[in-house]
């Protein structure tokens, strides 16, 4: 991973952003919310669920400290296709969709960082869904349903 500090630089005087502090439970945005900004956690924990049209939740991800979230308004999304909510006490960057897409542009080093985080959590989201996958395949052919 590249050496660039990220907190540092999103801390740095000029880097447009903004720092809340969440208590454990509070929601940082709810699916459906519009999808304005990305975050970066400083400290703690983050959930991240989805409902579904019959009101079941299921949890889609845990980030913590160094994980970017809500990137998807990069790409145009408009509206939170899940909800993030803090598991724990956090300290959470928020940087406006055009200051982070200008960021990327400007900062290489940035850029470099960010790429490397999706990256790196693609290959999670993909190790789990295989696994998921081979946990159900195990369970049916357990049935015999194969």
């Amino acid at each position: 991973m590249p050496t660039f500090n990220v907190q540092a630089f999103l801390g740095s005087p000029g880097a447009c952003r903004r720092v809340r502090d969440y208590r454990r439970g509070e929601t940082v945005f709810q699916q459906g919310d519009a999808c304005d900004d990305v975050h970066y956690i400083q400290r703690g924990g983050v959930q991240f669920s989805v409902r579904s049209k019959a009101g079941g939740v299921v949890l889609v991800g845990l980030w913590g400290p160094g994980d970017f979230f809500g990137e998807e308004c990069l790409a145009g999304q408009s509206v939170r296709t899940v909800s993030a909510t803090a598991l724990t006490p956090c300290d959470i960057v928020h940087v406006d969709k055009r200051r982070m897409a200008h960021l990327l542009q400007a900062q290489r080093a940035m850029a470099e960082r960010f790429i490397v985080h999706m990256l790196s959590r693609n290959e999670r989201i993909e190790a789990d869904l295989v696994e998921q996958m081979l946990a159900r395949r195990r369970a049916d052919v357990q049935r015999g349903s194969l």
